[in-house]
């Protein structure tokens, strides 16, 4: 497999997957998008893990087959499609449906090609998080935010939200209207290491002229960032 092979894990409608696949493929890059029903409906996979190596294989119904060999993935894998067991029971489905999520989070994990953003325990695309638990998190970066309050006065205030999106990618902050220092930008790729994302977007509230943080989402609009975002991507996926 060629190393610039690279799957896009992501869901039938997702567009910005669809962008970022035509972009790289202008720039010779050998681009699979890989649908959740993929991974489940006859497929096969192989892991095996030892104190000396990991073999990570996954068969497709379609005759491909993605193993160590691959490039990287860019993972926007956002949930899976109910599975229903033969059983009929729903307990009986629920745990069907657990294996699986804990299958795909295991070949993941074994991959030895870059993979942006890997699965977490409790989210298949990267790390999730309440508004409240984001906005406590940028507290200790650094970064301003809003008081949290569960009053009724706060929510007024969220009306008058106007967001600005800033996208990080790595070590690298794409803020197109220019919202950011330099400073607040190593801050918010700080915030993003600490939560494990290597691709997400970050919200800003404008509405005052001074940002503050709002939230961090792993499913970032990827032509937002336009042709340096692209460039980025191609980077992490190269660099060893």
């Amino acid at each position: 497999m060629s190393l610039r092979a690279i799957c896009i894990l992501c869901s039938p409608e997702d567009k910005h997957a669809l962008w970022l696949a035509i972009q790289l493929r202008a720039r010779e890059w050998q681009v699979e998008l890989i649908q959740p029903e993929e991974l489940l409906i006859r497929s096969g996979m192989q892991l095996r893990i030892t104190s000396g190596q990991t073999e990570s294989i996954l068969h497709l119904a379609r005759g491909m087959t993605i193993d160590n060999q691959l490039g990287g993935v860019i993972n926007r894998l956002f949930t899976l499609p109910p599975l229903h067991s033969e059983s009929g029971r729903q307990a009986d489905s629920l745990y069907l449906e657990e294996e699986w999520r804990a299958a795909l989070v295991a070949w993941l994990a074994a991959l030895d090609c870059p993979v942006l953003n890997r699965p977490t325990g409790v989210s298949l695309y990267g790390t999730t998080m309440s508004d409240a638990c984001w906005r406590y998190l940028a507290m200790q970066t650094g970064l301003a935010v809003y008081p949290w309050f569960t009053s009724s006065d706060f929510a007024v205030a969220e009306e008058n939200e106007k967001p600005v999106q800033v996208l990080v990618a790595g070590k690298h902050v794409i803020d197109p209207q220019k919202i950011l220092s330099s400073k607040m930008h190593h801050k918010i790729v700080t915030l993003a290491v600490i939560s494990q994302l290597h691709l997400c977007c970050v919200e800003f509230d404008y509405s005052t002229g001074s940002p503050r943080l709002l939230r961090l989402d792993p499913l970032l609009p990827f032509a937002a960032g336009g042709d340096t975002l692209v460039t980025t991507i191609e980077a992490m996926l190269t660099s060893p």
